[in-house]
């Protein structure tokens, strides 16, 4: 009988050290979309340099390999974005260094609103 309440407490401790995992995974993401909504909420738009691995022109999307962004507390990473104006596809190239800035919480995602190649 002792042995069973013993496995019982050592289950029931897994079990919670999940559940605070867990909790910690869905507490950095919320507060990473709170950053964006107060960033979008206020017209802010977030700034980001990166290189262009992908341009999709058709689908007026771009893929970007970007730096850590802080204020949003993002790890550098690789990432779609839509474009405002379909046109900007053509400005940029597959390997350019770029400085973008984008809209964090949009209808359409994180939405580029202006992109500039920069100098090497």
């Amino acid at each position: 009988m002792k042995k069973r309440y013993v496995l019982m407490g050592v289950l029931t401790a897994i079990a919670l050290a999940g559940m605070s995992s867990v909790s910690a995974s869905e507490q950095s993401h919320s507060s990473m979309k709170t950053r964006g909504q107060v960033a979008a909420a206020e017209g802010q738009a977030v700034r980001a340099e990166g290189v262009v691995k992908a341009i999709q022109p058709e689908q007026a999307k771009i893929t970007i390999n970007h730096g850590p962004i802080p204020s949003l507390n993002w790890p550098a990473m690789t990432m779609d974005f839509p474009l405002e104006d379909k046109a900007v596809a053509a400005q940029v190239k597959g390997g350019d260094k770029v400085r973008f800035e984008f809209l964090p919480d949009s209808p359409r995602g994180y939405l580029i609103t202006r992109i500039e190649v920069m100098d090497e």
